[in-house]
């Protein structure tokens, strides 16, 4: 377990889910016509990819990564409990 928590330190999930987030924002930006980017705030598309996209990867999917790592574990408690008589009858 100690082995895994030292190891999340190098993972880099939040950076790389980050950049991919905000690389996809402005593909989608620059696939608009010419009409329809002129229509659009620059200012929107400047907060979305420096204020929304981390966001929403910090509270959104690094969230949902640690409710996973929660239910994991709930698991593994369950399996020893429901294991343990089996194992070692009194």
């Amino acid at each position: 377990m100690h082995h895994l928590e030292y190891r999340q330190l190098s993972f880099k999930v939040g950076g790389t889910s980050r950049t991919s987030l905000q690389k996809s924002i402005l593909q989608k930006f620059l696939n608009y016509d010419e009409p329809s980017r002129e229509s659009l705030d620059h200012g929107d598309l400047a907060m979305a990819l420096m204020r929304d996209a981390p966001r929403l990867v910090e509270k959104g999917y690094m969230g949902m990564l640690k409710v996973f790592k929660s239910m994991g574990e709930l698991l593994v408690i369950l399996l020893v409990q429901l294991i343990n008589p089996i194992l070692s009858p009194c």
